[in-house]
């Protein structure tokens, strides 16, 4: 037998390991963070988005050239079975037999096959997947599945170009091409926030690629935030980095700059023209349209937007603005037809988008449609037609009060449409932030634009009630009379629309488009000079336009100054602007404290002076219980020894154990049966390792067996015991055995004794107290005896008992030296301080400690205690200063509770590689140890290894099934991972073993939450902050849910008692000031803006505020 990592391939027990080891090859070429980053984090999220409901993304992997003729093809299929088995159901991989010679082969390729993308290049002579020898190029047209498709104008303003060069240099197949194609499928099922996190993670790791997707993706997605101004940056800089199709660029460059308001939005247009060199762009012909119908150019909005519909593809927010342009233009008849049009291209469309949004995105296309329908058909009617507003304050007569009513009804459908819309754009954006922080701003951006149609459709629906007023409360009959009355205000007092207008101007006070609304129904309601002030401010924002000059020329007529009014008219006319015996007894000694320098010297003086299996034994003994330094010699020594001599054999075996390799250890055990096939120690000591390695009916088995061999074998059977007290989880039997074991030792103490420890160890403490209390009848005076019974009460919650037993300890040992006597004071010490801590005397507890580490500075429970104290009040850096010399102290590495505690407090310090082998040591120590495995979940999540950290923690669930803590950091995981369901049911779990955890309930109401049950929510976060007053996350997310649900007030309550807790919770003070934003609070919205914008002028949230103050009044 040899050391693992010392054998040769010659041995028989190779095969089998250096399979299972493979692995190892690939994780050594690549630093593992990266490791970590590409797969865990990218394979979470392509878990999150698999949705079976939704189109997959279509990718064709063609041949990719080589020298050979085979490389290319055998690149392309381990390409194609690496995007299956990652994608899921998020990909549709297809492998195409055709090579394209260049860019226009692989385009026609990718129509041919209905590629979203397609994967074509080059590959190194001798290249594999997982080398750096592959020089990729995709074709890009995402069609099958989009969430760009649900964007605002986005599919027909955006023009992407369709051919990236993914890298400058060659990559590797396996570990950046693979995880990039991914993301791109994730960005467009959906995951948009997550994907480009991954792509600028790849990017940035592998300096290789090529940025320009990148900045692409990252500015389309920030254009959807309604971050324009970053967006614009993004652009600027893909800008600088293509080398073709800049045209395309420069178009998506203008539209951004012109929903920000950016005068520099035509001279990128002008660029655009430029560089097409006599081509056609359908999406540039949008922009240039939108930017007429800003100008009031309607006629050239038309002939830019007939253009573009024959070159893009049929799209219903294509065909309600050419329905808008046509009405604008004067043309009714074919702003009637384009509404027809609607729904067949709605159907189209709609299906592209992921299902989670769909939703979202057909309330907002209907509330659109309902807008153009209602308008159009209401001018249909009119004898003018062009801008709504126009068309209203030129009609001669006015509408009848019936068409009015009909109109106003679907301008409230359309509203309340786009409050729909409003409503679970935001869900979306709370389900995804929920999961992910930080996520979901896309959503609260397309929530954004929503809102910002709402308020355009609230503003046509007041002026047609400003109208319908005007007709409903005229007593004129004559037809011009009542279009006097109505256009010049002749009927006074009391419009209602006024109110609400006003009400909007609040909100928005430097909209145009409000202002000159409210200046219509201030001129129905003859409210002149209101009216004359309102049109001047048109004038103030808006020079260039000509509406206010003509607003108030209107005023002017209704005040019959005729000459006033030809002057403001004609300057209408005039205007038309975004991570040995000597040596063994000090031995001996050196051993029982720890110091395994000293023992190994001492056992090494021992083999030379007398080499015997007993003294090689011993040394290699020690060795192994020094550390992972002096293994390879313990097996060295052993080995030779192993084949004849059983102690050698459990002694090897027990090496293999403390070095991680449980399966070599069974062997090896197994073979000390064969030599002894009655030895008890191996049995016993083989079915310990079967638990190690999670086959207890095996384990059981093996005890039982040292039982049978040594039916006085205590270990065995206390080991038993405390295999059926947990993961056989049948405790009459581990009772039993106790009692067994009880009975075994009546009439001995120190059988007595250990009974007593383990009944303790393994929660008996009846059978515990029944064993001590029969020691303490034969041995009164023991003080021994006395500190374990104060202990055994202690377990028993018998305070009272267990204090006067732990104060009968001090005074028998009060004039004692003696080792026992030292050791029975310092655990009485130790009971009467967990007593005290019960009690909530923390204090007390504190000098208990104290005096027990007085009565021996080496006490390792103590110094834990004072650690506990500390970690129990938060101060972590203290705590982990008692727990690095409890571990430091003689003994404390093979303490399998220093090793917990000192786990605990590093992995509080951030000092997660320490952390780890800390809970590995307290698990080598102590294998079942459910506390510990947690702790070692804990800190693998915290180094990026999620999928280990649950394999780890559902190993301390079958340890200790009704463990609350485990079962909450399982659901955590599970959640991150994307398995929601299995996530809900292990908070379940939670609440259900302790239901005074107010994570548990928080984190419930997040699942709930991304769910859209936010009655659900909301009770579980009221349950978590009355079960935890100060938790800010708690009242932050009980906000957002009642903001979800339209409970402004109710949100803003709890956000606000999220920042008292925590004043400087960024996202809570941003969502205040939406909140107050929507109350139309406008001095606080701006306060929560300023505060952010203040503190944090460049982060997230604080650019965010910077997007939101601009906003404002």
């Amino acid at each position: 037998m040899r050391w693992p990592w010392q054998r040769k391939p010659t041995d028989s027990v190779v095969t089998e390991k250096a399979t299972a080891e493979k692995p190892i090859s690939w994780r050594k070429r690549l630093p593992w963070p990266l490791l970590a980053l590409l797969i865990a984090g990218v394979v979470i999220v392509l878990f999150l988005i698999s949705r079976p409901a939704d189109p997959r993304f279509v990718i064709v992997v063609t041949p990719f050239a080589d020298q050979d003729g085979r490389t290319g093809q055998q690149i392309a299929n381990a390409l194609v079975r690496q995007l299956r088995n990652q994608g899921a159901n998020l990909v549709h991989v297809v492998l195409s037999e055709t090579k394209p010679a260049n860019g226009a082969e692989a385009l026609a390729l990718a129509r041919q096959t209905n590629a979203d993308l397609l994967v074509w290049g080059t590959v190194a002579a001798g290249g594999m997947i997982d080398s750096s020898s592959l020089s990729p190029e995709i074709i890009y047209t995402p069609h099958n599945i989009d969430i760009s498709q649900a964007w605002y104008g986005f599919p027909i303003r955006f023009a992407i170009p369709n051919r990236y060069v993914i890298s400058t240099e060659p990559i590797n197949g396996q570990t950046i091409l693979t995880p990039y194609l991914l993301a791109l499928a994730a960005y467009h099922h959906g995951e948009a926030d997550l994907a480009l996190d991954q792509l600028q993670s790849l990017v940035e790791n592998n300096p290789q690629l090529h940025p320009l997707l990148l900045h692409v993706l990252r500015g389309n997605l920030l254009w959807a935030r309604g971050w324009y101004g970053a967006a614009a940056t993004e652009y600027q800089t893909a800008l600088s980095l293509a080398q073709g199709e800049r045209a395309l660029l420069a178009n998506n460059l203008g539209a951004i700059l012109l929903d920000a308001g950016n005068a520099e939005a035509p001279r990128y247009f002008a660029e655009a023209i430029n560089l097409l060199d006599g081509r056609d762009l359908g999406q540039l012909r949008v922009n240039l349209a939108l930017w007429a119908l800003r100008e009031q150019r309607a006629s050239d909005a038309v002939s830019d937007l007939e253009q573009a519909r024959n070159l893009l593809s049929p799209d219903p927010e294509l065909e309600l603005l050419i329905a808008t342009a046509y009405r604008e233009s004067g043309r009714i008849a074919e702003a009637q037809a384009s509404l027809t049009r609607f729904e067949a291209t709605k159907a189209a469309t709609a299906a592209r988008v992921p299902v989670a949004f769909r939703s979202a995105y057909e309330t907002r296309l209907n509330a659109v449609f309902s807008e153009e329908r209602a308008l159009t058909s209401l001018e249909a009617r009119l004898p003018m037609t062009g801008p709504f507003y126009w068309a209203l304050a030129t009609a001669n007569p006015l509408p009848s009060a019936d068409t009015l009513r009909q109109t106003r009804d679907q301008l409230r459908v359309a509203t309340e449409q786009s409050n729909r819309a409003v409503t679970l754009w935001r869900q979306q954006a709370a389900s995804q932030a929920a999961i992910f922080p930080g996520s979901g701003l896309m959503a609260t951006g397309q929530a954004e634009r929503s809102e910002e149609l709402a308020r355009r459709q609230r503003l046509s629906l007041a002026l047609t009630e400003a109208v319908l007023w005007s007709v409903e409360n005229s007593n004129r009959q004559n037809p011009f009379n009542q279009f006097i009355a109505a256009l010049f205000g002749a009927v006074s007092g009391g419009n209602p629309s006024v109110e609400a207008l006003r009400q909007l101007r609040e909100q928005q006070p430097d909209d145009v488009m409000t202002l000159l609304t409210l200046g219509f129904a201030l001129r129905m309601d003859e409210q002149y000079d209101e009216a004359v002030q309102t049109y001047q401010r048109v004038i103030e924002l808006a020079p260039q336009l000509p509406d206010g000059y003509t607003g108030i020329g209107m005023v002017a007529l209704a005040r019959n100054d005729r000459e006033s009014a030809q002057q403001w008219l004609r300057q209408a006319l005039d205007r038309n602007n975004r991570f040995f015996p000597a040596h063994l007894l000090l031995a001996q000694v050196a051993e029982d404290t720890g110091d395994w320098s000293s023992a190994i010297n001492h056992w090494r003086a021992l083999v030379n002076w007398q080499e015997t299996p007993y003294t090689v034994v011993h040394l290699a003994r020690a060795l192994r219980r020094s550390g992972a330094s002096g293994f390879a010699e313990a097996e060295r020594l052993l080995v030779p020894l192993a084949t004849e001599h059983v102690e050698a054999t459990i002694e090897l075996a027990r090496l293999y154990n403390d070095a991680g390799y449980p399966n070599e250890a069974a062997s090896v055990y197994r073979d000390a049966l064969v030599l002894d096939p009655r030895s008890t120690v191996a049995a016993f000591e083989l079915g310990e390792t079967y638990i190690r390695l999670g086959d207890v009916a095996t384990a059981e088995r093996m005890l039982r067996d040292a039982l049978t061999f040594d039916e006085r074998n205590l270990d065995a059977r206390l080991r038993l015991a405390e295999l059926y007290e947990g993961p056989l989880n049948q405790p009459d039997r581990a009772i039993e055995q106790y009692r067994i074991a009880l009975g075994q030792g009546v009439n001995d103490l120190d059988q007595l004794i250990r009974i007593g420890q383990a009944a303790l160890a393994g929660n008996a403490t009846t059978v515990a107290i029944q064993a001590l209390e029969r020691a303490l009848t034969g041995n009164p005076e023991s003080a021994t005896v006395n500190q374990l019974l104060a202990r055994a009460y202690l377990n028993g919650n018998r305070l009272e008992a267990a204090a006067q037993t732990a104060q009968r300890t001090l005074d028998l040992t009060a004039n004692r030296t003696d080792p026992e006597a030292i050791s029975a004071r310092v655990n009485a010490f130790l009971a009467l301080a967990e007593i005290a801590r019960r009690r909530n005397d923390l204090a007390a507890a504190e000098q208990a400690y104290q005096q027990a580490i007085a009565t021996d500075p080496q006490s390792i429970p103590a110094h834990i205690g004072l650690g506990e104290l500390a970690g129990g009040q938060g101060n972590w850096g203290v705590a982990l200063a008692y727990f690095e010399t409890a571990a430091a102290l003689p003994g404390g590495d093979t303490n399998a509770a220093a090793q917990f505690w000192l786990g605990e407090a590093l992995l509080r310090n951030d000092n997660l590689v320490r952390a780890l082998a800390a809970y590995q040591r307290a698990l080598e120590l102590q294998p079942q140890y459910p506390e510990a495995l947690l702790g070692l979940a804990q800190t693998q999540y915290a180094l990026g290894r999620a999928e280990e950290a649950l394999q780890t923690v559902e190993r301390a669930i079958q340890q200790k099934s009704n463990y609350a803590e485990a079962h909450l950091f399982r659901g955590k995981l599970l959640q991150e991972a994307g398995r929601f369901a299995e996530a809900r049911a292990a908070y379940d779990a939670a609440i259900g073993a302790n239901d005074r955890i107010a994570e548990s309930f928080y984190r419930r109401a997040l699942l709930a939450i991304r769910n859209g049950e936010y009655d659900q929510a909301i009770r579980d976060l009221n349950r978590a902050t009355a079960l935890q007053a100060n938790f800010p996350e708690a009242y932050y997310w009980l906000g957002r849910a009642y903001y979800a649900q339209g409970r402004s007030e109710s949100a803003l309550q709890a956000i606000q008692q999220a920042i008292t807790l925590n004043p400087n919770y960024s996202e809570a003070i941003f969502y205040s000031g939406l909140i107050a934003e929507d109350q139309a609070n406008f001095a606080a919205a701006r306060d929560a803006y300023q505060t952010l914008i203040s503190r944090e002028p460049t982060s997230e949230w604080g650019q965010r505020a910077l997007a939101q103050i601009e906003r404002l009044p």
